[in-house]
């Protein structure tokens, strides 16, 4: 199977670049009973100690933005939960400033956005349909296809979420944003009413196979884009309303966030990035490379969403992290589904390879290409099932020692 790759944009998020290490590096602790000696463990040069012992986090209001996109990312609905259907990703963008709006909106309709002080927001498209890598980055920011033309039985879903700083400049922004994106051809457009939702403000052109809609709710703002085979305004306007359905009682569960508490948001809340192979000196929390994820926002990066599902599912898997050149970790239920989740991905690859010497519960296998071999190392420790990735097999099993050894310490600490 191909593992898990998040998508901002046209840019992959999960796969995690190889950056060979040399050297020796010391592992602190003491084992506990019934465990193994980490310090035995061959790391290379790879640190062991969780990143908060290592180094203090500063926070700042660029690095608070992308942790309020991480956790608002857990609030957004995903294509499976509209449509079984929707069961691929095609698109996700992290809206972490104003200007990056118009990756997903028309530009009118983000700039009426940033009029009226949009703090951040989070889009993500799911498709009846998988489209090649190619496909991503079109110019065309609401084509769910990317450049392709949609498949003529196709269907597909955008959804964006901004969150504003109160109540009424959500409300203005909604009007202002539909009214700006109907006027870039009045006399093409139609407008079109939501029989549940009589609040929301939403358009098509008769004879497209497409509607947008718009809908305040508190400090949020939701912008609804769907595609379906048919040019039919009931049909679209029945999508556009199962896509509210789903998504606002997850909406009414977050609560908004000042500017204020965007800045002291925590680097770690539910200590996953700390457990996570981390490389680099430094915390910089990104939603596109240092991240941690709630199961929902996680499976808006998977591009098989259905198949990430039942993973996450027989884990009980309710919290993942992500930390570029360095491992991505999945948190269990329990030490029992840890070990089911490592075993149900492992059935699901291809071609092994050895596993490191002396780390247990840990396994390889290899992705093999015509430019490089791609090697994945998978332990487990306690609840935690993780992965580390290189071109190089030496180099994947200092890795996941060090992965594995890292799950040990911060469990002592």
């Amino acid at each position: 199977m191909a593992w898990h790759k998040g998508i901002r944009g046209s840019i992959a998020i999960g796969a995690l670049a190889a950056t060979v290490l040399t050297g020796c590096a010391t592992i602190s602790g003491t084992p506990a009973a019934g465990e193994i000696d980490v310090r035995a463990l061959d790391i290379g040069s790879y640190p062991v100690e969780p990143l908060d012992y290592r180094r203090e986090y500063n926070h700042r209001l660029d690095n608070g933005a992308e942790l309020a996109v991480m956790r608002l990312a857990g609030a957004v609905a995903n294509g499976l939960e509209i449509d079984p259907a929707l069961k691929y990703t095609t698109r996700v963008v992290d809206i972490t400033s104003a200007s990056r709006a118009d990756m997903v909106l028309a530009e009118v309709a983000a700039q009426a956005a940033e009029r009226h002080g949009m703090q951040f927001g989070y889009s993500t498209t799911s498709s009846t349909h998988k489209i090649s890598q190619d496909g991503f980055g079109s110019t065309e920011v609401m084509n769910a296809f990317g450049h392709g033309e949609p498949p003529p039985d196709g269907s597909a879903v955008n959804l964006t979420v901004l969150q504003f700083p109160d109540q009424d400049s959500a409300r203005t922004a909604a009007i202002d944003m539909e009214a700006a994106d109907f006027a870039v051809a009045p006399d093409l457009n139609e407008r079109l009413t939501l029989t549940d939702y009589p609040d929301a403000k939403a358009h098509w052109r008769p004879g497209i196979t497409n509607m947008a809609a718009t809908l305040a709710r508190g400090n949020y703002v939701i912008n609804v884009f769907v595609q379906l085979p048919e040019a039919d305004s009931n049909l679209l306007r029945a999508r556009a309303q199962q896509v509210l359905a789903v998504q606002l009682p997850l909406l009414d569960a977050l609560q908004p966030l000042s500017a204020r508490e965007v800045l002291r948001l925590d680097y770690d809340p539910e200590g996953m990035l700390r457990r996570t192979l981390h490389p680099e000196k430094y915390m910089t929390p990104s939603v596109q490379t240092e991240n941690w994820l709630a199961a929902r926002a996680f499976l808006h990066g998977a591009g098989d969403m259905e198949s990430w599902r039942e993973l996450l599912g027989i884990g009980g898997v309710d919290y993942t992290s992500t930390v570029k050149s360095g491992g991505m970790v999945l948190r269990a239920r329990d030490e029992t589904s840890a070990t089911a989740l490592s075993s149900a991905i492992q059935a699901k690859t291809a071609k092994a390879a050895d596993a490191p010497e002396g780390v247990p519960d840990s396994w390889c296998n290899v992705e093999e290409s015509k430019t490089r071999n791609n090697f994945y190392c998978m332990v487990r420790y306690d609840r935690y099932v993780a992965r580390v990735t290189s071109t190089q097999l030496k180099d994947a099993h200092q890795r996941a020692a060090a992965q594995y050894a890292l799950l040990a310490n911060a469990k002592a600490r």
